[in-house]
């Protein structure tokens, strides 16, 4: 099943939760006269799309095509390896109005077929039993930071929270997926991690959108952003993330106003869209500021790793995908050569 929800993302997610809550109320009718429970992945993704009508004379149909749709569906399937029922991106995550409205934790950073960066996806755990979900909510720290250790090989302190995380809940699968694979890292020295920590971001030509004040912006940013991963790589120093919080301080305050002006002026459609994507970006990156300024250093893998996947992740898909769209307009807008 496919579905579209056009005003927004809170939407989608509660259509989802509605219908996980659906059919627990139908398994427990199935279970009730001996038949097994049925169960179900979702996956849910935003972004831009086409909608049209396809086909020719004796068969049409309406559908929806782009790459935010293709995404979707590699979610969706991922459901079936992590043994979750509901899996959403980032750009869902950070697209939500009041995250807290719900129980989220971070998945995986994982590399999907076409893409060339990792994408970040996340657990929404509402659906699930009430005892799950109360166990899955008290353990959320704990795991995210067990996943911080396992992405920078401190497999056997990663194994250690996972192993509580499935202690308050032996049914927590995702727990239980990261376990074996500290155990498969400690026996073989294979780490599974597809969406390595300490990637960098090649700038082309592709990703400029023919403005050259906003181009400069954004090769700068990813300037940065691969400063800041082979730092991370070379040494695990927090006090080194300084450099490119300062940066991004910088960034958001002045690039998104030179960028929404641009857009105004040029008349994008979908500058409403990016407004909400810059709002919604600029809280959760203060949150983050935030807890860097009360951190009393023991948590320097976890911050670390929330800056590269909340922050400088979502900055480089935001910059490869809605920008790269606005760079398409304004070519059509203003063709080369005016």
């Amino acid at each position: 099943i496919m579905a579209l929800f056009p005003t927004g993302p809170d939407d989608a997610l509660d259509g989802a939760i509605g219908m996980l809550d659906t059919l627990a109320a139908y398994n427990k009718e199935r279970e009730a006269i001996g038949h097994r429970p049925i169960f179900i992945g979702i996956g849910l993704n935003t972004g831009l799309m086409m909608l049209g009508t396809v086909g020719g004379r004796n068969r049409m149909e309406s559908t929806v095509i782009s790459d935010a749709v293709n995404l979707a569906s590699r979610v969706e399937s991922m459901t079936k390896s992590y043994g979750t029922s509901l899996l959403i991106t980032e750009h869902t995550y950070c697209g939500l109005k009041d995250p807290s409205r719900y129980g989220i934790r971070f998945a995986d950073r994982v590399m999907v077929k076409g893409k060339t960066q990792p994408q970040s996806v996340y657990e929404v755990f509402d659906g699930d039993p009430p005892a799950m979900r109360d166990a899955k909510r008290r353990t959320t720290r704990l795991f995210e930071k067990g996943v911080a250790y396992y992405y920078f090989r401190e497999v056997p302190r990663a194994l250690e929270l996972f192993r509580a995380c499935l202690a308050e809940c032996r049914e927590d699968s995702l727990a239980g997926v990261y376990a074996d694979r500290c155990e498969r890292y400690m026996e073989t020295g294979i780490h599974e991690g597809a969406g390595e920590i300490d990637l960098t971001v090649e700038w082309t030509n592709d990703n400029k959108i023919g403005h050259a004040d906003i181009d400069e912006q954004h090769r700068q940013l990813f300037d940065h952003v691969n400063r800041f991963a082979e730092t991370i790589k070379r040494d695990r120093d927090f006090t080194l993330a300084g450099p490119v919080m300062d940066f991004l301080d910088e960034y958001v305050r002045t690039h998104f106003k030179d960028e929404e002006e641009i857009m105004e002026k040029q008349g994008y459609p979908f500058l409403d869209v990016q407004k909400d994507q810059h709002e919604r970006f600029t809280e959760y990156f203060a949150a983050l500021k935030r807890e860097i300024q009360e951190s009393d250093g023991s948590d320097r893998y976890f911050l670390l790793f929330k800056i590269q996947v909340l922050i400088v992740d979502w900055l480089v898909h935001h910059t490869c995908g809605s920008d790269r769209h606005l760079g398409r307009f304004l070519r059509l807008e203003r063709p080369i050569g005016e």
